[in-house]
């Protein structure tokens, strides 16, 4: 049950964030791109790991070949600990000499591996090893018989089953494959892919939010219908499929350099995709982004390289999606200016492929070395984690040239500040009209000890708006009225008497305000003066992000004298035609100039269906509104 109050005087809203310097508990946080560690693995013997994840314990597994248990290479898993120490290490014989390219934890605990194995007639095929959470085998699985098969990405799929992409070489002929098997790697569908072109490639595969599947790989595209490369020998190539593997719409785009490639895809937000791959002019290789939208038509693009040496070599690699709505590329760079030697390379971009920041990553290792990384992931920790190889054996950071090559793996810093808890004005921007109210919620993140209580002030610009109600939850005990400070400041309080804010709340509420606009601008509703605790008697300090409110005097409608007005005083502009009645010419006005509104007049004026939008919807409505007064 929540109590209202009707405070006196007046609050309003204009935009304030206030963000508070966080460190982090044993240290200050490192800038972007800093080595938080790197650990190599593997002294007697050639290694590499092509991919990482972190598993459910904190630690890693990595997965690549080691030729250190025969003459011919093997399938390794490698297991570490939060800080990347050796936990264990499994290889896995396949039929010959065997690598891999892609590793994943299911949902058992355990992990799935792909790759290559060749037979004993000397051929190639799609090598998938499922393990228990130790590594040990518990099925191991070849597929194709159709020429040499290769197996280069995996994910298990929303059925338990496993997906994976990679690609056919029979002749002069290559073609795109996506093995799809159950859960004991029983196959049950092996799709092939190609164009025009006779040479396609499957480099990365994921599902999708429909049940379908999306891969990206390479393309020759002598008939490309989005080259923008006169005499373009091959292009990213992207394909989308449903649930059984049957193409949706295939694209083919050859954007920057006579070779250019995808290697890797994720799905974004919006349900289009992201690509990151390689454009190749022979003497200058650069790494590229793709964005398109959900039927694969582009939205943007961009290539990136290292601004100090646009000669250099850039492999895209990998692409990981960050918690700003941005990604991080990985790639492998050979560069001229700073270091001689391949090392990591990292850029940041947003969703429309604009580079923010890049770096080549110091690993200290030295000039004329080489550290390869294949794959990039976010960790648990806002971080990320990348593995690779390098001719540098690395222990308890010194440095020293080997002869071998070592399975590789970096932890480097996002450079992101770590959040604490922070309260909010929910919405954080809203517009009225002179005379509309706003409705605002006081919202804590989250509460991971609980919430004892909460004491503070609401101060507003008083000319502008102000407060006409202010109503709790009904966890929220008052232990004193809400007081009225000033004719700009209101102090309010909630106390959790019943314990219901538990351990691990999120998005709690703490009230409820209504604002009303009076005049014609800006206003800020701001915090300040905050107390709370939490139900260990410790205090929390939460991020303060204060909320705006635009305040407007209508215009009238085009054709019309009058601004329209709100004779129920609901907050809804019903009188569109301003002529001081609700009628039927305010549904015809209101009708002809939807478009007109939403460049020119205050939404919540005249939502009249709530749904925070302006649409046909809001026609309908305000004539069932019509129909009821009549």
């Amino acid at each position: 049950m929540r109590r209202v109050i009707s405070p006196t005087r007046v609050i309003s809203i204009a935009v304030l964030l206030c963000f508070v310097s966080i460190f982090c508990a044993t240290q200050a946080c490192a800038a972007q791109g800093d080595v938080i560690w790197q650990k190599t693995y593997g002294e007697t013997a050639d290694q590499l790991s092509n991919s990482a994840c972190q598993t459910t314990d904190g630690g890693y597994i990595l997965a690549g070949s080691t030729d250190a248990f025969g003459n011919n290479s093997q399938i390794m898993s490698l297991k570490t600990d939060a800080d990347g120490t050796f936990q264990w290490q499994n290889v896995y014989n396949g039929t010959g000499s065997d690598s891999d390219k892609s590793v994943q934890q299911t949902t058992d605990g355990g992990y799935i591996l792909v790759g290559s194995t060749t037979t004993p007639c000397n051929s190639s095929q799609v090598y998938l090893v499922k393990t228990g959470p130790d590594g040990t085998p518990q099925w191991q699985k070849n597929y194709g018989e159709r020429g040499d098969e290769f197996g280069e990405s995996v994910q298990q799929t929303t059925d338990g089953g496993y997906i994976i992409s990679g690609d056919i070489q029979s002749g002069n002929t290559t073609k795109a494959i996506l093995v799809k098997t159950d859960m004991n790697g029983t196959q049950q569908w092996l799709n092939t892919y190609e164009t025009a072109g006779n040479s396609t490639t499957a480099k990365s595969v994921r599902q999708t939010s429909d049940g379908g599947y999306i891969f990206v790989g390479r393309d020759l595209n002598p008939n490309a219908t989005n080259t923008q490369v006169p005499g373009g020998v091959s292009g990213v190539y992207i394909v989308k499929t449903d649930s059984n593997g049957n193409t949706q719409w295939t694209q083919d785009y050859d954007l920057f350099a006579q070779f250019d490639s995808g290697s890797s895809v994720v799905q974004t937000d919006d349900g289009g995709y992201m690509v990151v791959g390689t454009a190749d002019d022979v003497d200058k290789i650069h790494i590229l982004a793709i964005k398109v939208d959900a039927n694969g038509n582009l939205l943007n693009s961009g290539r990136y390289w290292q601004i100090d040496s646009p000669a250099g070599t850039f492999i895209g690699k990998s692409i990981t999606p960050t918690s700003d709505g941005g990604f991080i590329l990985a790639c492998s760079a050979w560069v001229y200016s700073d270091f001689v030697g391949t090392f990591p390379y990292i850029v940041k971009i947003d969703s429309k492929c604009t580079k923010l920041w890049d770096q080549v990553i110091n690993t200290n290792t030295g000039t004329g070395t080489n550290t390869p990384v294949n794959d990039i992931q976010t960790t648990t920790d806002g971080n990320y984690i990348l593995p690779g190889a390098t001719n540098m054996n690395i222990t308890d950071n010194t440095t020293t040239q080997t002869n071998n090559t070592e399975a590789y793996l970096l932890k480097i810093s996002s450079g992101a500040t770590p959040q604490n808890a922070h309260l909010e004005v929910v919405p954080n921007t809203s517009s009225v009209p002179v005379g509309g109210g706003q409705s605002y919620d006081l919202i804590l993140s989250t509460a991971p000890t609980g919430l004892a209580g909460y004491d503070l002030t609401i101060s507003t610009n008083s000319s502008v708006a102000n407060i006409t109600s202010v109503s709790w939850p009904s966890w929220a005990q008052q232990l004193h009225n809400n007081t009225t400070l000033t004719p700009d400041a209101m102090r309010i309080n909630g106390v959790d008497l019943n314990n219901q804010i538990k351990d691990g709340a999120t998005n709690v509420t703490l009230a409820t305000i209504t604002v009303q606009g009076n005049t014609q601008g800006n206003t800020t509703i701001g915090l300040s003066n905050v107390s709370m605790d939490d139900d260990h008697g410790d205090q929390i300090t939460p991020m303060i992000v204060n909320g705006s409110l635009n305040v407007n005097q209508l215009k009238p409608f085009p054709g019309e004298t009058m601004p329209p007005t709100d004779p129920d005083h609901d907050g809804l502009y019903d009188d569109i035609n301003g002529n001081g009645r609700f009628d039927f010419s305010d549904i015809v006005v209101f009708f002809q100039n939807l478009d007109w509104v939403r460049d020119n007049q205050p939404i919540s004026a005249f939502d009249f269906n709530g749904n925070g939008r302006l649409d046909f919807d809001d026609v309908v409505t305000l004539y069932d509104m019509l129909l009821k007064t009549v």
